[in-house]
């Protein structure tokens, strides 16, 4: 086994949380107003537009771990990352390499009728020894 310092994939896994609820509320909200005005919001998710990709640590290297680390966050109305917090948890250096990436990631930020809105998001990142 040939054991580069790669990560075979990070993948967005936008469970849009946040987006859900964002398009709930605005639905209960129109439901609510819809004696004066017949408009449904209309919610977008968040897109991802730069990340980073994470390196194996010599730890977990050496220990031959793989998997996927979980990190659950809100991308906030600039499409910055804020509130990181490990959902699914793999190896605690490999969890810290994953926060510390997606940390600086940045996203092209949800929106409600073309605003910029707050929305909760997972990320999963995977790591895998080739």
């Amino acid at each position: 086994m040939i054991f580069r310092n790669s990560v075979c994939a990070v993948f967005l896994l936008l469970t849009f949380a946040g987006a859900a609820h964002a398009q709930e509320q605005a639905n209960s909200a129109d439901q609510d107003n819809s004696k004066s005005s017949s408009h449904k919001s209309v919610v977008v998710g968040p897109r991802l537009v730069q990340s980073t990709e994470p390196h194996y640590t010599d730890r977990a290297r050496k220990a031959k771990i793989q998997g996927e680390v979980l990190v659950a966050l809100t991308v906030d109305t600039d499409g910055v990352p804020r509130d990181l917090h490990v959902v699914r948890s793999l190896e605690p250096s490999l969890d810290e390499v994953a926060m510390k990436s997606v940390a600086k990631y940045r996203f092209a930020p949800a929106t409600r009728d073309g605003q910029p809105i707050a929305v909760t998001v997972n990320v999963s990142v995977n790591f895998h020894i080739r």
